[in-house]
């Protein structure tokens, strides 16, 4: 009678793996981008959210507010920058974080970060695409 239990930290171990070919173009965008920081391991620079934030606010200046995002070591407050990304600018672009993958990201757990960054750039090419950002150009829109 042997437990084969898995212990309970193997639960949100698996990151969906992208393709090399996609990992150097996500980092290619995000290398792009004015950052606060250096990026120096990329699952721990991005747990807090803050870089997020910044990402966001580069392409959609109007929807974040840099000032709602603090720089976090403890995972309570990564959580919390997080849920703030997530109901203030995310749910606006249509995209979705489930609890386990913000307690993933926000762990710093490696691989974790590269597919929500991944979506990310899809919902605001979408969204910038679809006439919801203050491009500047492009005409009138409709709603």
């Amino acid at each position: 009678m042997r437990d084969l239990t898995l212990p309970q930290t193997h639960k949100v171990e698996e990151a969906e793996q992208l393709p090399p070919e996609q990992l150097e173009a996500l980092y290619a965008w995000i290398d792009g981008v004015p950052l606060s920081r250096p990026k120096k391991n990329f699952a721990r620079d991005f747990s807090d959210g803050v870089l997020v934030a910044e990402v966001c606010r580069h392409f959609l200046p109007k929807l974040v507010d840099l000032n709602n995002y603090v720089p976090a070591h403890s995972v309570a407050q990564k959580e919390a920058n997080w849920q703030t990304l997530a109901t203030k600018v995310l749910r606006k672009l249509g995209m979705k974080l489930t609890k386990g993958e913000i307690e993933a990201v926000a762990s710093s757990k490696p691989m974790h970060i590269e597919p929500v960054l991944q979506t990310l750039q899809a919902k605001i090419e979408h969204f910038l695409e679809s006439g919801g950002g203050s491009g500047g150009g492009g005409g009138g829109g409709g709603g």
